[in-house]
């Protein structure tokens, strides 16, 4: 929730710079976002693998469910980079006015999920880690639909691989919008979990 929050920061400086008609502000802000959806994916995904054992144990799963939710959080978090590409490419497109493709491009990911779920539980016989399996590539999907329509933008502001990086200026606005935001979220999270 923290990290979703976080990218929302990112979405608001290129709305500002897209507003203000600042090409080399968008692609600075585009490029910096992508960057920083990598870094924190991959941040999610060490903390998850590392901790997500303990944090099921502290959360008193039951012993039974205990494996199983293991081999869930293990599969899911390896993939949580897809997530945040996603989550950030999709904010900066809703931020450059085009909300249409990534609700479509989530409508799409939903059957696809759903698709995968019957076909690795109940023809694959894969139990929980099909289930899983099914949401990392489904949120695959959707990282490379966004990162193909990234790439496809107007020239002076595309998505340009060897361009990702992280602008600390930027970084650094990115972070006045996106940590209150954030906290938001984690306040929202741990109610949900606390009850």
């Amino acid at each position: 929730g923290f990290f979703v929050g976080l990218s929302s920061g990112a979405t608001v400086l290129v709305s500002q710079f897209f507003g203000a008609e600042d090409l080399p502000g968008i692609r600075k802000a585009l490029h910096t976002g992508i960057g920083l959806a990598l870094v924190l994916g991959l941040i999610i995904s060490f903390l998850g693998l590392c901790f997500g054992p303990l944090v099921l144990k502290l959360m008193k799963t039951p012993a039974d469910c205990l494996n199983n939710a293991v081999v869930y959080g293990r599969i899911y978090f390896s993939g949580a980079v897809f997530s945040m590409i996603y989550n950030m490419g999709a904010g900066i497109l809703r931020a450059m006015g085009d909300s249409r493709r990534p609700m479509f491009f989530l409508i799409i990911t939903c059957f696809v999920n759903i698709f995968l779920d019957i076909f690795c539980v109940v023809v694959l016989k894969m139990g929980v880690a099909g289930a899983a399996l099914a949401t990392v590539l489904s949120q695959a999907i959707s990282a490379v639909l966004v990162i193909l329509v990234l790439l496809k933008l107007p020239e002076d502001y595309a998505l340009q691989p060897s361009r990702v990086r992280i602008h600390p200026p930027l970084l650094r606005r990115i972070l006045q919008v996106g940590v209150p935001a954030g906290l938001q979220f984690v306040t929202f999270d741990l109610a949900n979990l606390l009850i």
